[in-house]
């Protein structure tokens, strides 16, 4: 009985010593996040983009100026210039 739980043990120990090597990693860490990064100042280094969001929303509606004001943050942060475009009627 003693030899069984200890050759379980010796097992279950060997298949866990992977997994726990693998979560070591010398390049993860505060370090690899403090090294010279491609992102600078919280703007991306890409190549400049247009978009267009075309909306049917009128005036004055909160949902699309909430989603307005995320989508021009996220184009500012990712190198992109939006162009946003609204017309409460949806014939044009």
């Amino acid at each position: 009985m003693f030899r069984s739980r200890r050759r379980v043990i010796g097992i279950a120990l060997l298949l866990i010593l992977p997994l726990i090597l693998a979560a070591c990693s010398t390049t993860g860490g505060k370090k690899a996040a403090q090294g010279g990064s491609s992102v600078a100042a919280g703007h991306a280094n890409t190549q400049q983009y247009t978009i267009a969001m075309i909306t049917h929303a009128a005036p004055g509606d909160t949902f699309w100026d909430i989603i307005r004001h995320g989508a021009l943050a996220a184009a500012a942060k990712d190198n992109i210039t939006l162009k946003y475009s609204s017309d409460p009627d949806p014939t044009k």
